[in-house]
């Protein structure tokens, strides 16, 4: 991070995180940074059999293995790599600039609204800057991609309604099919709980899953239903105005299922932040339990809309009746998101990913292009790093490529870096063993399901978690090394450092970092000092730009 931030302090510019998830031909041919001795697995092909050109041999380059998640879960390069710790002092600092906003927040509404008493209905109501954030997906502010949706209109002039009866409440059920996650159930209540809408429709696209434990949806009432999503479109619009106040649970997902634009928006989520902070979510059912005293969600035959609408709604009402400071909630500051503190610094930032993780990751504060195929990624980011104004930090996402496919993009950006420039490449395996796994642990908790989970296989879950969450970090600095001294090195000295280097980076590539070989001597070299051959210059890492690449490393000197 701080040779993102505090680049004064060394003379690196630029970087690119090329992320490669999902790469389907990990385990083949062990190279020099692949996993210990044993667990070698033939190449399919000659090409694959070869190792991979840009791990060897080049210089100011460097690799580490690193774990990408904890516990069993399915690793997050983007959780990784675009989060940094929270030191005591900014926590304590975070929790007194909440207070502050809370209260500012409230004086302003009072003093624009004439209101006294608790703030209404009105001060939750996300922002334009908070929708962008809480509601990154919903193209309010993009013509094109808007096209595919309807928005509500406002309530012809000189009518008005009263307050409570444009307090709505939605929740939408969905299930998969061949072309994503579309609608397949409709509920909506006003703020007595009285059901103004429920109704199925039918997706326009083949299902292939009706995530029934979930959505509730079978296969024969899809088949006894014929409302379609223009039909039910039309009736959500007659009966929401403009001017309504729509609450929902992660609502995001409810209107991007429902393809309606609608900007006054109360989230539950919002209302009742995860003690840890975005991106996590409180789940519906936990808010319920915590602060109604009831359960939800407790049959096996899936959710039922209308009771999801019923609860979204009366959480809504209890911290409008409460106030703004309702609960206290002992937040837990333990991260921030790196294009948030870029941001801040006045650093540009680009993402090149999908279009939903694109708009996901850049917080609202980044710029985006979005990209679905890995060609087009990395073309994306090579006219961006060669436009003359190459941004401070790029991230770049590709998914299930070949290892000679990376090979090939990582020498095409290679050749375009700039000046000072700092190349981090992740490669993490495929993880759909784990998946089938988590969805088989899922499973058995269905009374229905006959399938059964024991220590065995909570054992075996553990070993595929551990496999899939251990990636390749490769680092290759580009123009950013700075001379300790111009004067030729003694061939025996420069000998003798080399032989200390190649036994900590043995070391490193075999995970073996308390080698009795490797004494602190040895560490403190390879920290401060770069590749060394015979009657070279030798060359050092400025410290900050060392510590940086240990730490995405998580390497522990």
């Amino acid at each position: 991070m701080d040779h993102l931030l505090e680049t004064i302090q060394t003379d690196l510019k630029h970087t690119v995180l090329f992320v490669c998830e999902e790469v389907p031909d990990f385990h083949q041919q062990k190279t020099s940074l692949t996993a210990p001795e044993g667990n070698d697995i033939p190449a399919s092909d000659d090409t694959e059999a070869k190792e991979v050109p840009f791990l060897e041999g080049l210089e100011d380059s460097y690799h580490f293995r690193s774990r990408l998640s904890e516990g069993d879960s399915i690793p997050r390069c983007d959780s990784t790599l675009l989060r940094i710790p929270v030191s005591k002092r900014e926590i304590e600092k975070e929790k007194h600039a909440v207070k502050k906003a809370i209260k500012k927040k409230i004086k302003k509404f009072k003093k624009s609204s004439g209101e006294t008493s608790k703030p209404s209905a009105e001060f939750y109501v996300l922002s334009t800057e908070e929708l962008k954030v809480h509601l990154p997906s919903i193209p309010f502010d993009d013509t094109g991609a808007a096209s595919e949706f309807v928005s509500t209109i406002p309530l012809p002039e000189g009518e008005t309604r009263p307050a409570e009866q444009l307090l709505l409440a939605l929740d939408c059920e969905m299930c998969r099919t061949t072309k994503g996650v579309e609608l397949t159930r409709l509920t909506l209540i006003d703020a007595s709980e009285k059901v103004l809408l429920d109704e199925y429709v039918r997706p326009k696209n083949p299902i292939v899953d009706y995530c029934t434990q979930y959505s509730g949806i079978t296969c024969d009432i899809m088949e006894a239903t014929s409302m379609r999503l223009a039909d039910i479109q039309k009736q959500f619009l007659e009966l929401v105005p403009a001017e309504a106040i729509l609450v929902g649970h992660s609502i995001e997902n409810d209107l991007q299922a429902l393809r309606v634009l609608h900007r006054r928006v109360i989230d539950t989520t919002c209302m009742y932040p995860h003690p840890k902070g975005p991106p996590f979510r409180s789940a519906l059912r936990f808010l319920v339990s915590q602060y109604l005293n009831r359960a939800i969600q407790t049959g096996t035959d899936g959710h039922c809309s209308v009771e999801d609408a019923v609860a979204t709604l009366q959480l809504a009402q209890l911290k409008i009746k409460h106030g703004p400071t309702f609960p206290s909630i002992e937040h837990e500051y333990k991260q921030k998101k790196v294009v948030n503190e870029m941001a801040r610094a006045k650093k540009s930032v680009l993402i090149v990913d999908s279009m939903r993780a694109s708009r996901s990751l850049s917080g609202g504060v980044a710029c985006i292009i979005p990209r679905e195929r890995p060609d087009e990624v990395v073309q994306t980011v090579i006219h961006q790093l060669t436009t003359g104004f190459p941004p401070h930090l790029t991230w770049a996402r590709v998914r299930g490529v070949s290892r000679s496919e990376i090979v090939a993009y990582i020498q095409q950006i290679k050749s375009k870096l700039p000046e000072h420039s700092c190349l981090v490449t992740v490669l993490s395996r495929d993880t759909n063993e784990l998946r089938a796994l988590h969805k088989r642990r899922t499973a058995r908790t269905d009374p229905r399901s006959s399938l059964m989970w024991d220590k065995k296989q909570q054992e075996a879950l553990d070993a595929v978690a551990l496999e899939a969450q251990t990636g390749i970090v490769h680092v290759l600095l580009h123009n950013t090394l700075r001379m300790i001294t111009a004067r030729e090195v003694d061939p025996c000295e420069s000998a003798a450092l080399h032989a200390k280097l190649q036994v900590v980076r043995a070391c490193v590539d075999s995970g073996d970092y308390n080698n009795s070989q490797v004494d602190e001597e040895s560490r403190e070299e390879m920290v401060r000092r770069g590749a060394v051959g015979r009657r070279r210059a030798v060359v050092a890492l400025s410290a900050d730009v060392m510590a940086a690449i240990a730490e995405i490393a998580e390497l522990k000197w």
